[in-house]
């Protein structure tokens, strides 16, 4: 098996909020936004996310959480 992937993440959050950010698919943090999705009776948890190569940092809560959309796609098994 190769190298992780870079997966590039647009992130919608309530009142209309975007941004984009790159993960590598083996980020804690990619399991942490899809699981906010996939189980929202969940508490809330506080997620930072790095921008501009660690400079900035794109902080949020999970409950802010509308959509995610991924590239190359994030298959969630059920």
């Amino acid at each position: 098996m190769g190298a992780p992937r870079d997966i590039k993440l647009r992130i919608a959050l309530v009142g209309g909020k975007e941004q984009e950010v790159i993960l590598r698919e083996d980020a804690p943090e990619l399991v942490t936004l899809f699981g906010a999705l996939t189980t929202p009776q969940a508490p809330s948890r506080f997620v930072q996310l790095p921008l501009d190569e660690g400079r900035v940092a794109f902080s949020f809560q999970t409950s802010q959480l509308v959509s995610i959309v991924s590239e190359p796609p994030v298959v969630i098994p059920e």
